[in-house]
């Protein structure tokens, strides 16, 4: 999605009918962001689809570069390689290649 605000219910109602798995991205905190946003539609309109947010978490972060704060907040490449395998239950070498 490109913008939180209004929501994008019609590409929700999409991704909830047709993945029982979803992970939101989002390079803002994780508490009152996008993620949120699209676990209270889910539950607004009764989905029951696995969601894993990923972004920042509510804590002091430290300071860096791009990617050594992507990385310590877990939404980096492989942070989000990671999460899709703990989901789907994969084993990280059946998904390169």
């Amino acid at each position: 999605m490109r913008f939180v605000k209004p929501i994008d219910e019609e590409l929700l109602h999409e991704v909830f009918t047709k993945h029982t798995k979803v992970i939101t991205v989002e390079d803002g905190c994780i508490m009152g962001g996008m993620g949120t946003a699209v676990l209270e539609f889910m539950a607004d309109n009764n989905y029951t689809s696995q969601v894993k947010r990923l972004g920042i978490p509510d804590q002091y972060i430290e300071h860096g570069t791009q990617q050594e704060l992507y990385a310590e907040c877990g939404f980096d490449a492989d942070s989000i390689v990671n999460t899709v395998i703990q989901m789907v239950g994969m084993k990280h070498n059946s998904m390169i290649g």
